[in-house]
């Protein structure tokens, strides 16, 4: 039985899935489902070098941001951002930054637990634990490998 919420925000999927199978055809086949949409993808960085850029561990204090638009699981662009809040920022500036450049999934190495709430309210679905360069994360993403949100180590999480 496959239990699969899904929230529509422009149009677009929010991408959030729970599974009660063990039928792997039937998580490929809603995986494949879910590739033919339009969504933008934020990701923190830590270099200017788009898809080949290395994530950055906390969200907040990145240098870049990396957007990728991806349709039917191709990626369609990609355009890199400076961190209009790298030396200071307020609670919640950055997660509406995100918002307003129309991502709906922000990829991070770590994120505190208000950053988390924030996204979450703003209808954008955070990723964090993860590392390595963009373009494999962006891949695992779209595998389905990737889906939740933790504090980090330095809030008692990851």
């Amino acid at each position: 039985m496959l239990d699969a919420v899904g929230y529509l925000y422009d149009a677009t999927p929010f991408l959030y899935l729970q599974f009660v199978t063990e039928d792997i055809n039937t998580i490929y086949f809603l995986i494949s489902t879910l590739r033919r949409f339009k969504m933008k993808v934020a990701f923190a960085s830590e270099e200017d070098k788009g898809l080949e850029s290395r994530i950055a561990y906390h969200f907040g204090r990145c240098p870049y941001y990396v957007f990728v638009d991806v349709e039917n699981g191709q990626v369609k662009s990609v355009e890199t951002k400076q961190n209009p809040y790298f030396n200071s920022h307020a609670p919640g500036v950055v997660p509406e930054f995100i918002a307003s450049q129309g991502a709906k999934v922000i990829i991070a190495g770590g994120m505190g637990p208000r950053a988390i709430d924030w996204f979450n309210r703003l209808g954008v679905q955070p990723i964090t634990g993860v590392s390595g360069v963009i373009r494999d994360v962006l891949n695992d993403y779209l595998a389905g490998k990737l889906a939740d949100a933790k504090p980090c180590d330095e809030y008692g999480g990851r």
